[in-house]
Order: structure tokens, then sequence, then C-alpha cells
């Protein structure tokens, strides 16, 4: 048995489809995701050091590993993983990509303005 967390309705009938499909392949959970190539860097006590690149090394964007995000549309699971782990995301998940209109994170009033501006195909 599958749970799911779909914070659309729009999401519905897709998720249902890469439940199905991941569940055949063995995987625990499911998390809607937004990938990015670029230069991600993250801050340590002893300071920042480079997460996907060598900054010694000049590569193009394109050619760095992917970084997944969560981006918190979805997220399908086995409810053992949960029981398990105390996670929604299990030992053996896949990363779905959405699309950035639909991934759209609204938690303050500027996330707000920025949704309704790429809703109505507006400059930010």
């Amino acid at each position: 048995m599958w749970g799911d967390q779909v914070t659309t309705a729009t999401t519905a009938i897709r998720t249902s489809h890469i439940c199905i499909f991941n569940h055949e392949k063995q995987r625990d959970s499911v998390v809607s995701c937004n990938v990015y190539h670029s230069r991600f860097w993250r801050e340590e006590s002893y300071g920042f050091c480079p997460i996907n690149h060598n900054p010694v090394k000049l590569e193009q964007t394109q050619d760095l590993p992917k970084v997944y995000e969560e981006n918190s549309l979805f997220y399908i699971f086995n409810p053992q993983t949960i029981s398990l782990y105390n996670s929604r995301v299990g030992i053996h998940p896949t990363f779905y990509q959405t699309e950035e209109a639909e991934s759209l994170d609204i938690d303050t009033e500027v996330d707000w303005h920025l949704a309704l501006k790429k809703l109505n195909n507006e400059e930010y």
C-alpha cells in the first residue's frame, strides 16, 4: 500500500502513474524536485566549501553533477518508510523533476506576487 501527499489536484493523475511505475521498480518513495546545473556551496564552521564542483577546475555548469532540490509538490511513499525512517523519503527514492510553473513554493507575500507574475507571463 502506498500513500501520497499531493499539494494540488492537477498532480493527482500524474502521481498515480509515477507511483505505479516506481512500485514496480522497488522504490520506497518518489519525491518531486527541481534539478540544477550550477555551482553550489555550503557554509561550514571553517568557511565555505563546494558541494558539486572543484573551484580550482573551471567547468561548464552543464557538465557539473546535477543537484536535486525537493520542491514539496508531492511525495509518494510506502507507509513503512515513515515507520522505519521517520521520513517521507526512504533509502531507495526516485526523484521526479517537475515543471517550474507548478513547483513554485509560496511561503511569503513576495513569493505570492512572483507566482502571480509567472501565471500572467509577466517579467519578474
